[in-house]
């Protein structure tokens, strides 16, 4: 039996799309997928700072899976490999564009810059990562014999695995085989390494497609655990294998036991993230609907899991019917408005100073000292990046862990001297409390809110 390696690319699919997954909801994504036994999890270039956080968490969580990060260009190699450095499991996934119009109308470069850059690239990765895969973006519009000089660079540039992505979607079953055979033909020591698809799903081919290269040689899948417009789902390409996998000689490890329950649960993530009650427009925006009533704000409130005292909602209702004659409102604007209005209580725990050191050599630690009851109390951790010190330090001082539901970093203001806004969302009880920090110094403002959040906890527990 060949055993096709399955690389999962939901996170990376939703963090490419901007869809408004929480913190939670992306690290829920990640284990439920390291429960279903899937090989791979592509995480996506990083985004922001949020996602260097989810990063660095992902890899602290998953320990059976294999977590791989990908990069586009030297520039970013070091700093995002950093970010999955810890995981049990690690994989650099370089992808590079190879068909005249991404490279030339997209980006900018000729095939002879390309054909260098994956060279270079390649080597740079392996000298980082013993596990580095070379993808090739709309690779079946690209010119054959391009195609074949930049897999047999990336072959010779070290990587132990090499994947063709079908962006057109045209090609029918007798056209892949032609070209999944053209390329072992012209391709020297490609059966040395792992040999990956991905195929388009636009005319119906992609199930039928992946088989025929899989016959050819292939042996990774790149898949979604869920459905979207672009490729075929993992329950569908689990219900073939299952099927007809084994008369064909091939197996994966996908815990078929699990598959239901495992893929129900991720779905509902995604439908409950593209869907919200009283909530107008796309994922990206989620407008709230134009003079939106009392009763319909408070569910819009419930489903983001605040829970307000009738006080603290007239405070938010009102700022939301002030803002709402001056511009459009989503939920983002939402969550500002609570954090600003509602929720404020005397400050149990009062920052007094804090000492974070962080390098790519060295553990980050935090050392942090906070003021209760006129009284100063100290924490000293380490932990997976500055900001994961920082919170572990807190947690020591206030003596209790809280579920880190979510976390964003923006700057409020431009410029180099630019003040940085964090909010923090951690539940405590069932129940979701938010906390703002504002700084210059970004550490700074994510330790204030995590302190903001934590005293809104204390005083309603002692309340």
């Amino acid at each position: 039996m060949k055993n096709i390696i399955i690389s999962d690319t939901s996170i990376k699919d939703s963090i490419k799309n901007q869809s408004n997954f929480s913190f939670k909801e992306k690290l829920e994504i990640a284990k439920q997928l390291s429960e279903l036994n899937v090989d791979v999890i592509e995480l996506g270039e990083v985004k922001s700072k949020a996602d260097e956080v989810l990063y660095k968490t992902i890899c602290a969580l998953i320990k059976n899976t294999t977590v791989a990060i990908n990069v586009s260009d030297e520039k970013a190699l070091e700093k995002n490999f950093s970010l999955i450095k810890s995981a049990k499991n690690k994989k650099i996934v370089l992808s590079v564009p190879v068909s005249p119009v991404q490279m030339e109308y997209e980006l900018g470069k000729k095939p002879a810059v390309i054909l260098d850059a994956v060279t270079n690239l390649t080597k740079k990765a392996t000298a980082c990562c013993q596990d580095v895969e070379v993808e090739f973006t709309d690779a079946t519009r690209a010119d054959p014999a391009f195609l074949y000089q930049a897999i047999t660079n990336a072959v010779n540039g070290g990587a132990t695995c090499v994947s063709i992505i079908d962006n057109a979607g045209i090609s029918t079953p007798k056209e892949t085989e032609e070209f999944i055979d053209g390329i072992y033909k012209n391709v020297e020591g490609l059966d040395k390494v792992i040999f990956g698809v991905q195929f388009s799903n636009l005319c119906s081919f992609a199930i039928v497609n992946t088989l025929y290269a899989m016959n050819c040689g292939a042996r990774q899948v790149k898949i979604s655990a869920v459905n979207n417009q672009n490729y075929f789902a993992l329950k569908d390409f689990a219900l073939v294998m299952d099927t007809i996998g084994a008369k064909h000689g091939f197996s994966f490890n996908i815990k078929k036991t699990s598959l239901g329950r495992v893929l129900q649960r991720i779905e509902s993530l995604f439908v409950n993230n593209n869907t919200s009650l009283a909530i107008i427009g796309d994922k990206e925006s989620k407008e709230l609907s134009k003079d939106i009533t009392e009763e319909k704000l408070r569910k819009v409130i419930s489903s983001l899991g605040y829970d307000l005292s009738d006080d603290d909602f007239v405070k938010v209702y009102q700022e939301v019917k002030r803002i709402e004659s001056k511009k459009a409102i989503n939920t983002k604007d939402l969550e500002a408005i609570i954090s600003n209005t509602a929720l404020q209580v005397p400050e149990t725990y009062v920052l007094d100073r804090f000492s974070v050191n962080s390098s790519n050599v060295l553990t980050a630690t935090a050392s942090i000292v906070l003021i209760k009851d006129k009284k100063q109390i100290s924490g000293l951790s380490y932990g997976n990046g500055a900001i994961d010190a920082a919170f572990l330090a807190l947690e020591k001082i206030v003596g209790e862990h809280f579920e880190l539901e979510d976390f964003e970093i923006s700057a409020v203001t431009e410029g180099k001297e630019a003040v940085g806004q964090a909010i923090i969302k951690l539940r405590s009880d069932g129940k979701r409390y938010s906390g703002k920090g504002i700084s210059t110094d970004i550490i700074g403002a994510c330790i204030r809110a995590y302190i903001n959040a934590v005293n809104k906890i204390v005083y309603e527990r002692n309340n």
